[in-house]
């Protein structure tokens, strides 16, 4: 008998500057049910939630944003709400293996629109260079929805060379 999936795994994918976080917050909904996952939770700082960026950390913050994800999948949170870039399959893996292989969650990707590169630079108030924004850009895979997205992340070859033999919360 087929499983139904009912608690959902949302992955927002856009480059910096695509509000990302507003659009998470909107799904989340006024009652606050369900939990946001984002790296750059990592660097925020005090109440006023101020984000001190330390590129040498980096790896961490998203180990961290990884722990973050499978305790909610094992409490059965839902939704929940990955906001990291997500520009490739690889970074999308994990995300999608724990969800769907392990906690069966059904899984939608929501591609954010992407404005002109120089009004993304301007949102992210130059913190992120302009090569890089470029970078991301030209290196977005394209997921289509359902289940076809999600055997495309899980049958990566780079993604399976990329995290196997890892231990993703190491």
């Amino acid at each position: 008998m087929p499983t139904y999936r009912w608690r959902k795994l949302i992955i927002l994918r856009g480059l910096p500057g695509t509000r990302k976080t507003d659009k998470a917050n909107e799904l989340i909904g006024p009652d606050g049910r369900g939990v946001i996952v984002s790296a750059f939770d990592y660097f925020r700082t005090g109440s006023n939630g101020e984000i001190v960026f330390n590129r040498r950390d980096l790896w961490r913050a998203h180990r961290e944003a990884l722990r973050k994800a499978e305790a909610a999948m094992r409490r059965g949170d839902h939704p929940i709400i990955i906001c990291n870039i997500n520009t490739e399959l690889w970074m999308m893996y994990p995300y999608v293996f724990m969800g769907f292989r392990d906690f069966e969650y059904f899984i939608e990707f929501i591609d954010m629109e992407h404005p002109p590169i120089h009004e993304l630079y301007w949102r992210c108030e130059g913190k992120v260079p302009f090569w890089l924004l470029r970078k991301w850009l030209r290196n977005y895979d394209h997921v289509h929805r359902g289940l076809r997205g999600i055997f495309k992340i899980l049958n990566d070859e780079t993604s399976i060379t990329w995290w196997s033999g890892r231990d993703w919360f190491a």
